[in-house]
């Protein structure tokens, strides 16, 4: 499977696990920004401003992990190319 994804990445500029994790990054970003809005709306319900931090952070560490492993498919993608030629 993971060499059928290569090969269709020399069709296309990016694989489909590569697009997915941008994709995931996106909305990930955009859910981060989201939540610092609401934390500042929820100044004096600190039990549900904690929930949001708690999200927040999570989600903040999800985005680094997929950040990473972003970097090492599209470092496999490049080197396997590099290959082909």
């Amino acid at each position: 499977m993971k060499q059928a994804v290569l090969e269709r990445s020399s069709e296309y500029p990016l694989t489909n696990a590569a697009y997915d994790i941008i994709s995931i990054l996106y909305e990930k970003s955009k859910a981060l920004e989201i939540y610092q809005k609401y934390m500042g709306d929820m100044r004096h319900d600190t039990q549900l401003r904690q929930i949001l931090l708690e999200i927040h952070n999570d989600d903040r560490h999800h985005v680094e992990r997929l950040k990473a492993h972003l970097a090492r498919i599209l470092l496999t993608e490049q080197a396997t190319r590099a290959v082909k030629r």
